[in-house]
């Protein structure tokens, strides 16, 4: 197993709609939670991986901007 923590991540997520919109239409954010291993954390995004191999290697990656993040907590057993 890896020696990373093991987070869900609340964040919020651009509204988007790619159909035809009338004048006034309002599209708001989403929250989103999202659990993985934390694999990077800088003032500018965080890095985790949903899925690790016995040697490691990890896949399934999710960058998120700092500005977007609500709350990262640890997930313990």
């Amino acid at each position: 197993m890896n020696d990373k923590p093991l987070v869900i991540v609340e964040w919020t997520d651009a509204g988007c709609d790619s159909s035809w919109q009338t004048p006034g239409t309002i599209l708001t954010p989403s929250k989103c939670h999202t659990a993985g291993w934390l694999l990077h954390q800088d003032d500018d995004m965080l890095m985790v991986a949903a899925t690790f191999t016995e040697n490691g290697d990890f896949n399934q990656t999710m960058s998120i901007p700092r500005g977007m993040v609500v709350k990262v907590e640890n997930v313990t057993s």
